[in-house]
């Protein structure tokens, strides 16, 4: 409901308190013959009465309804109503009995008029005549006069009258009085209520499993029990000299243009960070960085902003179109906030941790396994033979046997080296630093024998790795290529390995016969060989080492092998045309 927007009437602005003419004089002497007319002192005695009251109620309706009722029974004012201000119309929230509106209307938009005005500045006003003043228009033509006082953020409380003058000095202090209790009331329940939400969606935010997972829950809590919807949270950089976006509410997202850095010294969210407190400032306008420049704004003078630290792990901010949003009790909650944050961010971490070991447990198991099907299986057929060669040297005095003992014993020897060598590349790769991609490929090329075989390195790139491991894994895969590459013994064409640079990693790849479709998932397999005296632990060795360093690998069949090159190779028709393993989730410079 509207007491009187809209412009100016045709008679002259009455005194902002009342007066001014006869009527005005007259509406004041009538005052004081009504039977509720009691002396001011009495009526600030009644209103603290009341306000204890107001001060137990537990929801904002209970609130507002008491005020209507304590506007009329000791105010005298017959017509009152309490709007708020929602999706940019005040809703009707209480409303006296006489009042032409009911609960749920929304009767102006909160930018239109008296109303409007009185909720942006915050500022109390009493007008004598709505139909002489410049910015009134009463929507109801019987009402002169009206008194309007501000809810904080929240709303206005207003009281309307038929006679011109009616409200006056004493009426303002004694509507601000009880209006004051209501206020303390509501932000008490409004905490409560703030508290219990944070409380549940706490609950929720612990069992999040990632640092990206909790900030983008503390953003969206953040943004709820703050009724503010632009939240971020920014996470420190490894170098501590800029706070990055990690995650954001949609709108946050959309008003800044996805949040951009905060570098050192750059704002107030900077100084919560290091000083580990929380701020609250306006606008972001000719902020410096640390080298004196002046940094973009990411506001205007008409925002207002709150930043609380999240310890080392960085800083929430959450901000607001208009200045005087934020009081102290929004600083609690977001300070409380902030720290089930940091605490929900320690327990992914150990979460984090605990899967890590979870895995790698479970990779150690999976080679114990494989160990053990090893002692049980490949080392067993070896041993057989040497044990009966053995055994008929000695009945026959035959020496052809002690050759089969001596050749069964070096395949024990290398089936007992790759079973090492396994069991250490499995191991987390802890600490990497920057290789040359061309230089260990080139540098892995001579530890192999790879007569007839040519070697390509196509491109460079710098990778982080540990050096002696990468070098593993390129030596496996050319040995694989040559001891497979090829079914032609007697082709002259030389045999090629091309190394290159994947968005995300490399690959090897080789001209030789390549892997069928079918059998592509097992050659990783502990123990898989095309070669009945090999050992298939190569490529088992190679897949160890790659997940040890958090990457990927699969194999497919050569990009860039022509029809040509595969039938200079002698490897026959081009059926599969040669063998393509990828390595991939490399982190690259």
């Amino acid at each position: 409901m509207e007491w009187g927007d809209g412009q100016s009437g045709s008679e002259p602005e009455e005194d902002a308190v009342g007066g001014g003419d006869s009527a005005s004089s007259e509406a004041a002497s009538d005052r004081s013959d009504r039977s509720w007319d009691v002396d001011l002192g009495r009526k600030i005695e009644r209103l603290h009465e009341v306000a204890t009251e107001i001060q137990t109620a537990t929801a904002p309706g209970e609130i507002y309804e008491l005020t209507i009722e304590a506007a009329a029974d000791i105010l005298g004012f017959d017509v009152c109503v309490v709007q708020i201000a929602t999706e940019g119309y005040f809703e009707v929230v209480a409303a006296s009995d006489n009042a032409p509106v009911a609960v749920g209307d929304r009767p102006i938009t909160s930018d239109h008029g008296i109303t409007g005005q009185v909720y942006r500045t915050g500022e109390s006003t009493v007008i004598a005549d709505v139909h002489a003043h410049p910015i009134a228009e009463p929507t109801v033509e019987e009402f002169r006069s009206g008194l309007t006082v501000p809810l904080g953020n929240r709303g206005v409380f207003q009281g309307v009258a038929t006679e011109k003058g009616f409200f006056d000095e004493d009426d303002l202090e004694l509507a601000e009085l009880l209006l004051s209790h209501t206020m303390g009331a509501l932000a008490r329940v409004e905490k409560m209520q703030r508290l219990d939400e944070l409380n549940d969606a706490t609950r929720e935010l612990m069992a999040a499993e990632t640092h990206e997972a909790v900030a983008q829950q503390g953003c969206e809590i953040a943004a709820s029990i703050l009724d503010r919807p632009l939240a971020a949270i920014f996470y420190a950089d490894e170098g501590g000299d800029a706070l990055v976006p990690m995650a954001g509410t949609d709108p946050a997202n959309e008003v800044f243009d996805g949040n951009e850095p905060i570098e050192r010294g750059m704002n107030q969210a900077w100084t919560a960070f290091a000083e580990n407190r929380t701020l609250v400032w306006q606008g972001d306008v000719e902020t410096r960085g640390t080298d004196g420049s002046t940094v973009e704004a990411t506001g205007s003078p008409a925002w207002e902003h709150l930043a609380t630290s999240l310890g080392e792990h960085g800083v929430l901010r959450v901000s607001s179109p208009a200045q005087g949003r934020f009081d102290g009790s929004d600083m609690t909650l977001a300070e409380t906030l902030a720290a089930n944050i940091e605490a929900a961010f320690t327990r992914a971490d150990r979460e984090q941790n605990r899967r890590e070991q979870a895995r790698r447990l479970r990779r150690q198991n999976e080679r114990l396994d494989r160990f053990a099907s090893i002692v049980s299986h490949d080392l067993r057929n070896p041993l057989n033979v040497a044990m009966t060669r053995a055994e008929l040297a000695r009945r026959d005095d035959d020496n052809d046997h002690f050759q089969h003992v001596e050749n069964a014993l070096d395949r024990m020897e290398r089936i007992i080296e790759k079973t090492l060598s396994l069991a250490r590349q499995g191991q987390t790769v802890d600490a990497t630093e920057p290789v040359s991609l061309c230089r260990v490929a080139e540098k892995s090329w001579s530890g192999v024998e790879t007569s007839g075989w040519h070697l390509d390195v196509v491109d460079d790139t710098t990778i982080y790795a540990d050096p002696d491991r990468l070098r593993n894994v390129f030596e496996n895969l050319y040995r694989n290529a040559v001891e497979h590459g090829s079914t032609s013994s007697d082709s002259q064409a030389p045999l090629r390995v091309r190394v290159g640079v994947l968005d995300d990693g490399f690959y090897v790849e080789d001209t030789g016969v390549g892997i069928p479709p079918d059998e592509r998932e097992q050659v990783f397999e502990l123990g898989y060989s095309a070669d009945a005296e090999g050992t298939g632990f190569g490529l088992a060795i190679v897949r160890e080492i790659v997940e040890a360093h958090g990457w990927d690998i699969g194999v497919t069949e050569s990009n860039d092998v022509s029809p040509e090159e595969h039938r200079e190779s002698g490897a026959g028709e081009m059926s599969s045309p040669g063998t393509r393993f990828e390595i991939t989730g490399v982190k690259s410079e």
